[in-house]
């Protein structure tokens, strides 16, 4: 088997595209618009007619995030090649399967950690993960070499063991490298850049040391927060040079756009150059930014009632305890003690309070403004929290939100393990 025969290609933010002779392949492509309630804006788009699409077989999807699963992008693809077939790690909830069905697609579920999808005859992918409905890391073995993408994933230590186990040494790692979310309250900046700017180096570092692997390509960061509710997280971002220092020039390879990605030291030459380009599209100083919309707390109020409605008892214990888990039950029971108390949520742009009533399952305008607050969020950002199954997760990546409470922490997390665990009614 020839090893040449396989090549990558750097397309935009965590999407690679892999060429061999017979077909090629993508993982999580985001070409254009903007995700995460419009806050998050790539650098530069990606002009899909621009790609070599001709042979391409499979689309790789690492976990639900419009980063990495951008249904306009699949959209454009599916509108240029219809025999697609997209691939995606095993979830209980259909949601996902249901829509890129729709859309057209062949769709397949792969079992974390023990399915293999092959590619081909002899080459083939597998997704490794610790939790079933979260990130992961996919590792590619194609004509010899051996390809970790692990974009955004915390892969826990006993999967990078699994992994290195399988797979031996690896050629390549693809991993984020800069911020993607709430690391502290907005007016913290000593928090931020310890729990977001500085957390994400060691990040890097850690998995170059534990990951048995020849060469580190840091990607899925090609981003800038572009609300002006979450703009000052840009003062925290990881800068390339910082990477390309932490790494060294011999194992870091940093790309642009349309790059190709080098199994050997080739990259090294091409570093400086790339490095000049990377700074000033991270320090561009022409970006746009956007006004949150300002919505109405009785529209709010409106649509809290009605996802709130039918949240029986047993389905919030059911939610917090995860099917009654063992080792989840006493937390799980704790938290729902803790959110038996209504929460107060105060609007950033009026200062009114709502005040849900997580017990009896209603929301309402609280006219005590001494009320402790529990968080305080944009209208839009809260809107949107209880308009889609996603959207407390969304509010936390938006980093729009401030955090008072801990009971704060354990609605969120409710919020979006409801979802996933009674199912997500979009249809």
């Amino acid at each position: 088997m020839n090893t040449s025969d396989v090549s990558i290609k750097f397309i935009n933010h965590a999407c690679i595209q892999i060429f061999t002779k017979d077909y090629s392949v993508l993982v999580d492509p985001w070409f254009a618009d903007k995700v995460f309630n419009n806050s998050w804006c790539l650098f530069k788009q990606t002009d899909i007619n621009s790609l070599d699409l001709t042979k391409l077989k499979y689309v790789f999807i690492s976990h639900e995030h419009p980063d990495h699963l951008h249904f306009s992008t699949l959209k454009k693809i599916y509108s240029l090649k219809q025999d697609v077939e997209i691939i995606f790690p095993y979830r209980k909830d259909l949601t996902v399967k249901k829509v890129i069905e729709k859309i057209g697609f062949k769709f397949h579920f792969i079992k974390q950690n023990s399915q293999k999808f092959f590619l081909d005859k002899y080459n083939y992918c597998k997704y490794f993960g610790d939790i079933r409905e979260g990130d992961h890391t996919i590792v590619f073995s194609i004509n010899g070499k051996k390809i970790i993408n692990q974009n955004d994933d915390y892969t826990k230590e006993k999967i990078v063991n699994l992994i290195n186990k399988e797979f031996g040494p690896a050629d390549l790692l693809f991993t984020q490298f800069s911020l993607a979310g709430y690391y502290g309250n907005s007016d913290n900046p000593k928090i931020i850049q310890k729990n977001g700017h500085d957390f994400h180096l060691e990040r890097v570092k850690y998995y170059k040391s534990i990951f048995n692997v020849k060469f580190v390509v840091p990607f899925a960061s090609y981003v800038y927060f572009c609300k002006n509710t979450n703009r000052y997280l840009n003062n925290f971002i990881v800068r390339p040079d910082e990477i390309l220092n932490l790494l060294g020039n011999d194992i870091c390879q940093l790309v642009y756009f349309n790059d190709e990605i080098y199994f050997d030291d080739k990259f090294i030459k091409r570093n400086l150059a790339n490095l000049k380009k990377l700074q000033s599209l991270f320090e561009n100083k022409n970006l746009q930014f956007f006004e949150s919309q300002n919505v109405s707390a009785e529209k709010i109020i409106k649509i809290i009632n009605e996802k709130i409605y039918e949240m029986s008892f047993l389905k919030k214990i059911k939610t917090f305890t995860e099917n009654f888990s063992l080792n989840k039950i006493f937390s799980g029971f704790y938290k729902y003690l803790k959110l038996n108390k209504p929460l107060n949520i105060q609007l950033t742009e009026t200062n009114q309070i709502i005040e849900i009533d997580f017990k009896k399952n209603i929301s309402k305008l609280s006219n005590n403004i001494t009320s402790q607050i529990d968080f305080k969020i944009p209208s839009e950002e809260l809107l949107y929290m209880f308009q889609y199954p996603w959207g407390s997760d969304t509010a936390n990546i938006t980093a729009t939100v401030n955090y008072y409470s801990k009971r704060s922490f354990y609605f969120f997390e409710y919020l979006l393990k409801y979802y996933h665990i009674n199912g997500a009614k979009l249809f």
